[in-house]
């Protein structure tokens, strides 16, 4: 049996907010599940569901699979607003429920060294902190969570020609989740680049010294202490990070009618189009996720551009420490350089939308803000596949494993930037 470990940081307990049965997600049905929905009489109890299609079949996979319907809003058809209960649930039992909903916002990542248990931060309850540790919950999720196929080899990709072994990935994950500790200082731009710094010392180490290099505490570490500034507004920092941030939000560009299913050329183009407003910073950008239309020019000035508040760092903190415990950018099909650049990426995604709800406010995002742009990222980007091998593999996967393009991400949205020319020419005619 393969070991599985639990992350004992992080809590969850349902407290029935029916946030989860009201996203726009695919809920497919197992087979055996469906029968029992069909057969059952549910208008006989909830005349709402009288004459409503409750299981769709869908073909998104190319294999005919059933998904639970939706209503208009999004909200699956038996969510009871009443009382924010599953009805399927309440009528046939919790094992009749398909199983992606049994198990969230449980999952378990197929890590080098293990089956690593953790909880996705898209659920209020577990940005909350509320209810038992994980590790005190381990016989209920070992029944409700499949154990992973294991992993293949002895190596991990540590840069592209550069393999390290399973217990130097170890020992790497630990020494990066020491630094997003609640117990270390910092915020989290510091954090970040000492994540940075860290990996990138790692990846010049030479064969048979970097276990011991990592148990050594200033291993990776600069003098001083890394100084991270912004610039003076998103769209005067260079391509690289402007275009990976549109990257990372490709799932943001598609049609509403459109999401998980093949997208014809003229949709193509259109998501190209808003890809492009992206990276020139510059135009009003429709976004899907937020339902609004944001200012892009503004995101990066005055209240919107402040620090975060107390309570929204420590949450982003606790999210990045839960992935590097899960491994699971160091699983996702690229190297570990380019990994812990794709954390910085996400991280720099909850900003863009929390600045985004913010705009037309003319003051700071706030920890609302924060939380709702963190649970959409979870959400909607971190659990979907990432197209970097679909556009421009060549320059994005590159961009990805490089330590200077991830510095180079981590300022797109620091807090502390020099005055935009734009405001400063204000400044001066109104005097």
């Amino acid at each position: 049996m393969r070991l599985t470990v639990f992350d004992p940081e992080l809590n969850f307990e349902c407290h029935s907010c029916g946030n989860c049965c009201t996203r726009p997600w695919r809920i497919v049905v197992e087979d055996e599940k469906v029968e029992a929905i069909r057969e059952f009489d549910w208008a006989a109890k909830y005349p709402q569901l009288a004459r409503v299609q409750l299981v769709d079949s869908d073909e998104v996979t190319g294999a005919t699979q059933y998904v639970l319907a939706k209503a208009e809003d999004g909200a699956c058809v038996f969510f009871n607003r009443a009382n924010n209960r599953c009805i399927i649930h309440s009528e046939l039992g919790a094992d009749a429920k398909p199983h992606i909903c049994g198990k969230y916002p449980y999952g378990v990542s197929n890590a080098p060294d293990a089956d690593r248990v953790f909880v996705r931060f898209s659920c209020p309850s577990v940005q909350a902190g509320r209810g038992p540790t994980l590790d005190k919950q381990k016989d209920a999720i070992e029944k409700i969570l499949k154990p992973t196929a294991g992993w293949e080899g002895n190596y991990v990709q540590l840069t592209h020609g550069h393999d390290i072994c399973v217990e130097s990935c170890g020992l790497l994950c630990d020494r990066l989740a020491e630094l997003f500790d609640g117990k270390n200082n910092g915020d989290l731009w510091e954090r970040f680049a000492g994540a940075i710094e860290l990996v990138n010392a790692a990846g010049k180490c030479e064969g048979g010294q970097l276990d011991r290099s990592l148990r050594d505490s200033g291993f990776g570490r600069v003098e001083g202490g890394t100084v991270i500034t912004g610039y003076a507004s998103p769209r005067q920092s260079p391509l690289t990070p402007r275009m990976l941030l549109g990257i990372t939000l490709w799932n943001d560009f598609f049609p509403a009618d459109s999401l998980g299913r093949k997208v014809g050329f003229r949709k193509r183009i259109s998501m190209i189009m808003k890809l492009l407003q992206i990276v020139q910073m510059r135009s009003t950008y429709a976004s899907r996720f937020l339902g609004m239309n944001v200012p892009l020019a503004r995101l990066g000035a005055g209240a919107l551009a402040a620090p975060l508040p107390q309570a929204s760092s420590d949450l982003l903190r606790r999210w990045i420490r839960s992935r590097i415990i899960a491994r699971s950018f160091a699983i996702s099909g690229l190297t570990f350089t380019a990994g812990t650049h794709e954390l910085v990426l996400d991280f720099n995604a909850v900003l863009f939308l929390a600045r985004s709800r913010a705009a037309g406010t003319n003051a700071p995002p706030t920890e609302a803000m924060y939380a709702e742009a963190l649970s959409i990222i979870e959400s909607r980007v971190t659990a979907q596949r990432r197209p970097y091998r679909a556009l421009f593999p060549a320059w994005t996967l590159g961009a990805l494993d490089s330590p200077d393009a991830a510095r180079l991400s981590l300022r797109l949205f620091h807090p502390d930037a020099p005055v935009p020319k734009e405001a400063t020419a204000a400044q001066t005619a109104t005097v």
